[in-house]
C-alpha cells in the first residue's frame, strides 16, 4: 500500500516538473531581418505564366459556366410557366403547413383561454347566486 503511494508521489512529481519545464519562459529567437530581396526569395507579386493556368481557363470556357462579363436575365432563366407549376406543385404543401401551424395556435389558445373563461364564469355565477339569495 505504502509502495502504491510512493509510487503516485514520484509519477506525481515527473508530471509537476514537466509542466514547469513547458511553463516556464525561455527566450523566443529574434526573426531575422532581411535588408535585400534575395533570389532564393520568391516575389508574390511575379505573374506565373504557364501550363496549369491556361487549363483552367480553357476548362471554365467550355464547361459552360456564365462568368462575371456575361449578362444573366431572369427571362432566360425562369418563364411564368416554370413559376405557375411551382407553386401547383407547392400548394399541397403550403396548405398543409398553414393547417398545422393553425391547429397548434388554437391548442395554445384552448390551453390559455379555457381556464380563463371557467374562472370567469364561476365567478358571474357566484356573483349571481348571491345576489339571488340575498333577495
Amino acid at each position: 500500500m505504502s509502495n502504491l503511494i510512493t509510487q503516485d508521489k514520484h509519477e506525481l512529481a515527473k508530471v509537476l516538473s514537466r509542466i514547469n519545464a513547458l511553463t516556464q519562459n525561455q527566450p523566443v529567437a529574434p526573426v531575422p531581418i532581411v535588408d535585400a530581396p534575395s533570389s532564393d526569395i520568391p516575389v508574390l507579386t511575379e505573374v506565373y505564366v504557364g501550363e496549369a493556368v491556361a487549363g483552367v481557363v480553357t476548362a471554365q470556357a467550355r464547361s459552360g459556366v456564365p462568368t462575371l462579363n456575361e449578362e444573366v436575365t431572369i427571362d432566360s432563366v425562369v418563364s411564368e410557366d416554370l413559376v405557375d407549376r411551382l407553386l401547383l406543385e407547392m400548394a399541397p404543401k403550403i396548405k398543409s403547413l398553414v393547417k398545422d401551424a393553425v391547429m397548434q395556435e388554437l391548442v395554445n389558445a384552448k390551453k390559455t383561454v379555457v381556464p380563463r373563461l371557467e374562472k370567469e364564469v364561476m365567478q358571474l355565477l357566484r356573483q349571481h347566486l348571491e345576489a339571488v339569495l340575498k333577495q
